[in-house]
């Protein structure tokens, strides 16, 4: 989980310093990383792309250079969206933790 939560919280940071105010002169973004019971949430809150642009959640083409970031985020996420802010917009993940298992009882060998 700790190297699909690093991945993934390059890419988040990466497309607010690429795609977003956040990467001018001055801009800047905040990520918040939250431990939880169940995993981890990450939060990435940017100053906001040009009016009318939407995130792409899909592939891009083969031969792009870039373009996968979102695409990881939503095939390796348990959970991931984003939503307009006052300030930007905020795009988040989670990862969930597997459910553990129990021990297997003891092999029990012999004669009873």
């Amino acid at each position: 989980m700790a190297d699909t939560a690093v991945l993934l919280v390059s890419e988040v940071a990466t497309n607010a310093c690429v795609h977003t105010a956040s990467g001018t002169p001055g801009g800047r973004f905040r990520l918040r990383v939250e431990r939880t019971e169940w995993g981890v949430r990450v939060e990435c809150e940017d100053q906001g792309a040009p009016i009318g642009t939407r995130l792409g959640y899909t592939m891009s083409d083969p031969c792009a250079i870039g373009g996968r970031g979102l695409a990881l985020l939503a095939e390796l996420a348990d959970a991931y969206g984003d939503r307009t802010t006052a300030t930007g917009r905020t795009v988040y993940f989670e990862l969930h933790r597997p459910p553990e298992r129990s021990p297997r009882p003891p092999v029990q060998r012999g004669a009873p």
